[in-house]
């Protein structure tokens, strides 16, 4: 075979469009719409109230919730308070409660105010309707010395989580020309530029595994400070597990990106010295040049907060090249 190793598994041969002889060609390709999560697909989780009533039937009388207090006389605060000193649920008139005890400048001791949440759903903090969109532009005509095919494309596709998305713009080119009868050369080359910005993780630590083990009570942003800047709700406040808040991730990390450059493609020169002889040399390539960039927070309002703020950048290429002769 003349693909050598490379055909191990078989071959198979793909042909792209061409232009033909005759005037340009003009046309589009596109369609727009959006994206969403089935509501089939998402969880039913409890609210504040069924959280309330899972620990009065699961803990015994000695558990003493930081937010509800014992089982059999379980109340639901007000207020949630998270300090150095005292971490637990308030009514709203409490002094610890008060707005101006608020604040979050020191992550190392942060002062956070939440309303306890009636329940909420983090899925639908998280999820959104994401955008969908392509759109092609092809040209394509030809003589009897030449043809060719031109086109661009651009694709773009909003995440359904929030603060993140993926764009992609392509350019195509494929020619051919014989200025004699004896010899033809032309290229089919593509060209691919791709971003994509935002939360990348899966499996448990992803947003969708944060949501679903997130408790309903806590809100998913605290009170704010006197300028209406408001910080993210946590768990913080204990007896409500170790999962990140979800809000947090997708926008903390809604700065992070990963960037591509391909070049995929062959040129060949093809003569024909005598009739029924046709020698012809191609050369394909396969390029691509990536890079990405990570930015890691300080948190505070986690069970586990991360202490040291980090940035991390990396970068790769690759090339792939294969030179086909036959006669």
């Amino acid at each position: 075979s003349i693909y050598g190793a490379r055909a191990a598994q078989g071959v198979i041969i793909i042909t792209t469009r061409t232009g033909k002889q005759g005037s340009m060609t003009l046309t589009y390709d596109g369609y727009y719409g959006t994206q969403n999560v089935a509501k089939s697909s998402i969880p039913d989780m409890l609210d504040t109230d069924e959280y309330m009533e899972y620990l009065d039937r699961s803990q015994d009388a000695g558990f003493v919730h930081p937010v509800f207090g014992s089982p059999g006389s379980l109340t639901k605060p007000d207020m949630i308070v998270v300090s150095p000193g005292f971490k637990g649920g308030v009514s709203a008139g409490d002094p610890l409660a008060d707005p101006s005890n608020y604040d979050i400048s020191d992550y190392g001791a942060a002062y956070q105010i939440m309303e306890t949440s009636e329940g909420t759903n983090w899925f639908e903090e998280i999820l959104q309707p994401g955008v969908i969109q392509n759109h092609q532009l092809t040209a394509s005509g030809g003589n009897d010395k030449s043809t060719y095919t031109f086109s661009m494309n651009y694709f773009g596709q909003e995440g359904i989580y929030k603060n993140t998305d993926y764009n992609r713009y392509s350019a195509r080119v494929n020619t051919t020309y014989t200025p004699k009868d004896w010899i033809r050369v032309g290229e089919n080359l593509q060209f691919i530029y791709e971003k994509s910005e935002g939360e990348t993780t899966l499996g448990e630590a992803s947003p969708w595994g944060w949501a679903y083990r997130m408790v309903p009570y806590i809100p998913a942003y605290d009170i704010g400070d006197a300028n209406g800047k408001r910080g993210f709700g946590g768990n913080a406040v204990g007896e409500s597990g170790n999962a990140s808040s979800p809000v947090a991730d997708l926008s903390r990390d809604g700065d992070d990106y990963r960037q591509n450059y391909k070049i995929f493609g062959n040129a060949f020169l093809e003569i024909k010295p005598i009739d029924g002889l046709t020698i012809r040399t191609s050369y394909g390539i396969d390029y691509g040049n990536f890079f990405n960039k990570d930015f890691t927070y300080r948190t505070y309002e986690r069970s586990e907060n991360v202490g040291i703020t980090g940035f991390g950048t990396g970068y790769n290429y690759r090339l792939t090249w294969t030179w086909t002769n036959t006669a």
